[in-house]
């Protein structure tokens, strides 16, 4: 009896216990799947399942998971996947926590099949996470613009959703008030131009990003693209209306 009880001892407290845990952790993750309702993009589970692994990466960077971050991620979900995936998602999530995570690994899905201003949406929503307990920290910044730049996200796109969050990057007093972003520079930034651009200039993006992000571009697709283009394309409309009383354009 006492053998059998030493054995069972000696297995648990086994070095190697706790790869063990890891890889069934991780069987358990990627198991689950094909238990998600409401597929909205691309038929399968796996748009979703990169979200999760995405927003865990930013969670976990600082080495403490937060109130306030978890009610980013569940507004999200809600908002984007329903109540009834959100509750699946959020479980996997916990999972995905206890493990680092490599962030490459999520990026081929998105950077093939989801739109540009669902990638950006993406973004914004990662970068709420980080502004999530009051700034943002520069490892934080900077594993964002790694994800831009794997997802396919262009330098102009990524500064587009970072002026939102500006003020939120520095550190210092000083910094935070040379880091903050008039209406106006933020109406530059969201027309990816220059503010020496000329009004031609200004005109052509301008219609090249509505044509681009028209609601009616997107009939037919998901809800969850719809919704966010439609946004765009709305914050488009308004930074235009901006720069042209800004500058007398009629």
């Amino acid at each position: 009896m006492w053998r059998f009880i030493n054995s069972i001892y000696k297995f648990l407290t086994w070095k190697g216990w706790n790869k063990v845990t890891e890889f069934m952790n991780a069987v358990m993750v990627d198991s689950e799947k094909d238990n998600l309702p409401n597929r909205k993009l691309f038929g399968s589970a796996d748009f979703e399942i990169d979200v999760v692994f995405l927003s865990a990466a930013v969670i976990q960077l600082d080495g403490i998971k937060r109130k306030s971050e978890l009610a980013v991620v569940r507004r999200f979900f809600t908002d984007n996947f329903g109540k009834s995936t959100t509750n699946a998602l959020l479980k996997r999530l916990r999972l995905v926590l206890s493990r680092k995570v490599n962030t490459a690994k999520y990026y081929a899905r998105i950077k093939q099949h989801m739109q540009n201003a669902s990638k950006l949406h993406l973004l914004d929503y990662l970068l709420r996470i980080a502004s999530a307990k009051g700034k943002i920290s520069a490892k934080e910044l900077s594993l964002i613009e790694t994800i831009a730049h794997g997802i396919g996200v262009n330098s102009r796109g990524l500064e587009s959703v970072k002026v939102r969050f500006s003020f939120m990057f520095a550190s210092s007093q000083k910094n935070q008030k040379n880091a903050f972003l008039s209406s106006i520079d933020m109406a530059y930034k969201t027309l990816e131009i220059d503010k020496k651009a000329t009004d031609a200039k200004v005109k052509k993006a301008y219609r090249s990003l509505v044509k681009k992000y028209h609601p009616d571009t997107f009939r037919g697709k998901s809800e969850f693209v719809l919704k966010e283009n439609t946004a765009k394309f709305r914050e488009i409309q308004s930074a235009y209306e901006k720069i042209c009383k800004a500058r007398n354009i009629k």
